[in-house]
């Protein structure tokens, strides 16, 4: 579900006309939240969830039933069903034997037959002890026969009421009110086919799940109405709407690979709402019927292609004064508040087929599986619609951005709809998720796990813990660091950062520092990557930085004197943020950090004389650098120590001359606690290594401490460094042996002095000659 009916909030509209979402209470989605739906819900808003039996597993259902109202007059004073359910089932485990069946205690069950030994009422459960023992190879069949005048309840559950004198009848179960209103295992673990027949007096439209198997004419004035759905679906999206609906047929052509097709798009509207003139719905309705085709081609081009394409989607006009409670996505039939100007609404139900029907919460404590996707999926829908775009997907982000950010999204307490649906945490952070993992893998990635986390749980169910670990196994990364940040834990980051520019050996640097506030209201450090958009003389470029620290300095380089620096604003606009921070407050705390390497150039032959020069550049001043500050190891040689080191504090940069180095593969490493500058250590790691995305330099994973390591190769002959000697040497080699009286004329020449006599002569070509054919 999403929004509550709106006839009952006087809320004002937005520019998409939607009245949940204004200018002035942003990310309203449930209108004035359980207050405003509590004044107007015939029944109560809060009820347990029921006990589905965890020993069977129902593969189908066949409800037969009656609708048949009572009058005083020509006032209908309630409606009775009566009828049956016959349900097919096999035991999840051999040797079953009892089972149960949820039906409302306010329901009557009159009679249990089929392979029944025995069976009793106990409230809201009807246990039935079998004729026999039955395995997991065995199926067995139950029908019940039940009556009764069901309650609203939550949303609606099952609802009555009159338009314009007309009887509406309509459901809407979720979270667990299935079983208010029919037999039948009211669990989130079981999906099941079904088939529904409604017998109603003839003047009504009886419609309900999947594909419409015909109504044929009953006597009395009656018709019965009749539907299948095959493909498996939790009880509680099985559907009824019913009146004297008008009914506008479009139709969504799509090609599965087989060739061209159509699937029916049927959108029901009331009768007070039908141009009979014309003989299609009034222009608003029709503007919103007329959207859908629309949005299934465009969700199915995100998505994969419509789930329930071998049947139908259709929407339904379930809303109005005593209405429904809100907007459902009942499987294959959108129960909708309306259908005029109602646009990411329309989007919303319709992307729940895919999240939430096709692909269901396993728990729900696990809700925003459902909902958070399809709230998300209103600004996808934006985005990549027919006249859409990147400005229209961040507007709706921005219209869902949560108002208090700090709210937990994974649910702990399930006993009422509003500890279930709650639109600040599930609804709305529930979409910021979505969006900010899309950010955290980039777009590509992010679809392609969207399309692995689909065919995974494909007509099954998920969990939290399931979708981070189908979503990492995509990425090939761990992403439960996220989903246990901002599914699992309450807060939100509170930012504080500030910057500065710097020249380093002619090169422009950043100087950022980012501090995170949170601690103290006791939320925990938030892991993310940040943009930080820099606009130099040059133009405009974004770069990452890993966050991980409560405290972090980063060393950036970039391409001129920063004009304009902006913290997690994609393209410069304010509100196009890729993360749901709380605060983000440029302060003027400094921005001096520990020292970083920003620069490393080894020349393994510098010159004639067997030295390798490393030219190390600082972001920082550091004073001095001795030979206690570093190693060098060779990997078969050992320790080799520098004979020189020369430090400038202007170029902020040292020199490390090693002499007569020989054939080896070596690691420099500066260590970190003999390096210091701002009263800090060095902070070396040449990446982080929590990011996939590496940067080799500048160093630093944000905070002191750490070596920085560097790695190079020695191998005489090698003139161009590549790691190999081949023609390419083979030619520089060529032209430092011909230099005059065989004197090493050329820079680089020093790689072929094989015998370290500083001389190029016939012993170092000989000794070439193997080094590049071989002995």
């Amino acid at each position: 579900t999403l929004s509550l009916a709106v006839s009952a909030v006087a809320a004002p509209n937005d520019a998409t006309g939607d009245p949940c979402l204004s200018q002035e209470g942003k990310a309203r989605t449930l209108c004035g939240h359980a207050e405003a739906l509590a004044r107007r819900l015939e029944g109560p808003a809060e009820g347990a969830p029921a006990t589905g039996d965890p020993n069977i597993d129902v593969t189908h259902y066949f409800l037969d039933i009656e609708m048949l109202p009572e009058y005083a007059g020509q006032n209908v004073t309630d409606v009775r069903v009566s009828g049956t359910c016959t349900i097919t089932a096999a035991p999840v485990a051999d040797g079953l034997g009892v089972c149960g069946i949820d039906l409302h205690d306010g329901m009557v069950a009159m009679d249990v037959t089929g392979n029944v030994g025995s069976w009793s009422r106990a409230a809201s459960k009807i246990n039935i002890t079998l004729d026999r023992s039955y395995n997991t190879n065995e199926t067995f069949e139950l029908t019940i026969e039940y009556r009764g005048y069901p309650q609203s309840s939550g949303f609606g559950a099952f609802n009555w009421w009159t338009r314009n004198g007309d009887l509406v009848i309509a459901t809407l179960s979720e979270p667990f009110y299935a079983h208010h209103w029919w037999p039948c295992k009211d669990a989130l673990d079981d999906k099941a086919t079904m088939e529904t027949h409604i017998t109603v007096p003839n003047w009504m439209v009886a419609l309900s799940n999947g594909r419409e198997l015909g109504s044929v004419a009953l006597p009395g004035a009656r018709a019965k109405y009749m539907w299948e759905e095959t493909y498996p679906m939790m009880p509680y999206l099985a559907s009824l709407a019913i009146t004297n609906y008008e009914r506008y047929d479009l139709e969504f052509p799509y090609d599965d690979g087989s060739g061209p097709q159509v699937m029916p798009v049927p959108c029901y509207v009331y009768s007070d709402h039908w141009d009979y003139g014309a003989g299609q719905p009034e222009a608003a309705q029709k503007t919103g019927c007329d959207e859908l085709p629309a949005m299934l081609e465009t969700l199915s081009e995100q998505y994969g292609m419509y789930p329930f394409v071998d049947e139908k989607y259709g929407v339904v006009e379930t809303g109005g004064t005593g209405g429904l409670g809100a907007s459902m996505e009942h499987q294959t039939l959108s129960s909708m508040s309306r259908v005029s100007n109602f646009s990411d609404i329309m989007a919303h139900e319709l992307a729940h087929q895919w999240w939430g029907d096709e692909v269901t919460c396993q728990t729900w404590f696990d809700i925003w599986t459902n909902e958070g996707f399809a709230s998300y999926s209103e600004a996808v829908y934006r985005e990549f619609k027919p006249g859409g775009g990147v400005g229209s997907y961040w507007d709706r982000m921005d219209m869902r951005r949560p108002f208090f950010p700090d709210g937990r999204v994974y649910r702990t307490a399930i006993d009422g709809v509003w500890d279930i649906f709650d639109g600040n945490d599930v609804y709305n952070k529930g979409a910021w998720v979505l969006h900010m993992l899309r950010h955290v893998l980039g777009d590509d990635a992010f679809f392609s796990a969207l399309a692995d986390y689909r065919e995974t749980f494909r007509h099954d169910s998920v969990t939290t813990d399931e979708f981070a670990a189908s979503f990492s196994n995509s990425f090939g990364y761990d992403l439960s660091w996220f989903t246990d940040q901002w599914v699992m834990s309450f807060g939100s980051p509170d930012y504080d950062w500030n910057y500065a520019s710097d020249v380093v050996n002619g090169q422009h640097y950043l100087k950022l520092r980012i501090a995170q506030a949170q601690a103290g209201q006791g939320y925990g450090l938030f892991t993310m990557p940040v943009d930080i958009r820099v606009t130099t003389a040059v133009g405009s470029t974004v770069h990452r930085v890993w966050n991980d620290g409560w405290t972090e300095h980063y060393v950036i380089p970039i391409d001129g004197a920063p004009i304009n620096v902006e913290f997690d604003e994609d393209g410069g606009v304010s509100y196009y943020n890729w993360i749901l921070w709380d605060t983000r407050d440029k302060v003027t705390t400094s921005v001096q950090g520990p020292p970083v390497v920003v620069e490393v150039a080894v020349d393994v032959f510098a010159g004639v004389d067997g030295e390798t020069i490393a030219a190390i550049v600082f972001s920082e001043d550091i004073a001095s650098i001795e030979g206690a500050d570093l190693t060098l190891v060779g990997a078969t040689t050992g320790t080799h120590a520098p004979g020189l080191i020369v430090y400038s504090p202007v170029e902020r940069s040292a020199l490390l001359t090693f002499t007569d180095l020989p054939d080896d593969a070596f690691t420099l490493t500066i260590l970190s606690g003999g390096v210091t500058a701002n009263g800090e250590t060095l902070d070396g790691e040449i990446s982080d290594s929590d990011w996939w995305d590496d940067m080799l330099l500048p160093s630093g994973d944000g905070q002191m401490g750490g070596d920085a390591i560097i790695t190079f190769n020695v191998l005489t002959g090698d003139g161009d460094q590549d790691g190999d000697i081949d023609v390419t040497d083979y030619a520089q080699y060529h032209q430092c042996f011909t230099g005059a009286d065989f004197e090493p004329y050329a820079e680089g020449c020093g790689a072929f002095d094989f015998d370290s006599d500083r001389d190029i002569d016939m012993q170092d070509f000989a000794a070439f000659q193997v080094a590049f054919t071989g002995p």
